[in-house]
């Protein structure tokens, strides 16, 4: 189980799936702001246009999912947005932006915009980059 935050970011870059985290940190996350939607046994939190956390209580066991995310690989130069509807559903690349303050897309990367990816490192093995956490 999961019980920290960069430790949550950085195993939810790495599946497309569901996060098993602890009580503590599912309470911490729906105290720290106000929910953007909330159900009997789940809440979606996002901070800004920061990451979008689907999080969800299941019994006696909690468990977080990214809905979408706002990346940038480890030498800042390159910004990247990545969506999903919903908690199963692949993730879309929706933009992918350099930090030379044109805000255009490289031509590289052209060809992945719209494409759906499985998880976030997915995204970045295809790109063939490494996202900050």
């Amino acid at each position: 189980m999961i019980d920290t935050t960069n430790v949550l970011l950085e195993a939810l870059q790495k599946t497309g799936g569901a996060v098993e985290v602890t009580e503590s940190l599912y309470s911490h996350f729906f105290e720290v702001l106000p929910p953007r939607d909330m159900g009997l046994n789940f809440f979606i939190f996002q901070e800004g246009a920061g990451e979008k956390l689907y999080f969800r209580r299941w019994g006696d066991h909690y468990f977080c999912y990214l809905l979408s995310d706002y990346l940038v690989t480890d030498d800042w130069k390159l910004h990247v947005g990545v969506s999903r509807n919903v908690k199963n559903a692949p993730f879309k690349l929706l933009y992918v932006y350099s930090d030379e303050g044109t805000c255009e897309v490289p031509n590289e990367f052209d060809e992945f915009i719209g494409k759906e990816f499985v998880s976030v490192s997915a995204v970045a093995d295809a790109m063939n980059v490494n996202f900050r956490v």
